[in-house]
């Protein structure tokens, strides 16, 4: 009986122990990909819609959410993933070139600590398909 305790006691502790280095972790991280286009910012957003179709190739995994002639930014949400969402944005750098970036957002839930353990490895969960996007766009232009 007193193993059994000691058992217990010590599962207990080594989750809690595991619950309290999770809160040290963020619950939101982004994973990114950027370059830089010669074009005019003006020009560059308003191509943003294309250059979004041609990124993401596959409409059935990615749909537009919101989007703007006069907004930097095209958000997107990834179908089936309610903890994902993404953006490509449109940053002025000078006066001939502009950088376009793609991102991605991960948002889990404070209080699961396995969650926030496997917010670690979004790099290489995301980022390849952050690659081919921004090869496409590279392509397209």
């Amino acid at each position: 009986m007193k193993y059994i305790k000691l058992f217990i006691l010590s599962v207990v502790v080594f989750g809690l122990v595991i619950f309290l280095i999770s809160l040290l972790f963020p619950s939101v991280t982004y994973v990114s990909r950027a370059m830089t286009l010669w074009g005019r910012r003006d020009s560059v957003r308003k191509a943003l819609p294309r250059l979004f179709t041609k990124a993401f190739s596959r409409q059935d995994l990615v749909t537009a959410l919101d989007f703007n002639a006069t907004q930097d930014t095209l958000h997107f949400s990834i179908n089936g993933q309610e903890e994902v969402s993404g953006a490509m944005a449109v940053y002025a750098m000078c006066d001939d070139s502009t950088t376009v970036q793609v991102f991605y957002t991960i948002k889990v839930p404070w209080y699961k600590p396995w969650q926030k353990f496997g917010l670690m490895i979004n790099e290489q969960k995301y980022g390849p398909s952050l690659d081919t996007a921004i090869s496409r766009v590279q392509q397209s232009l």
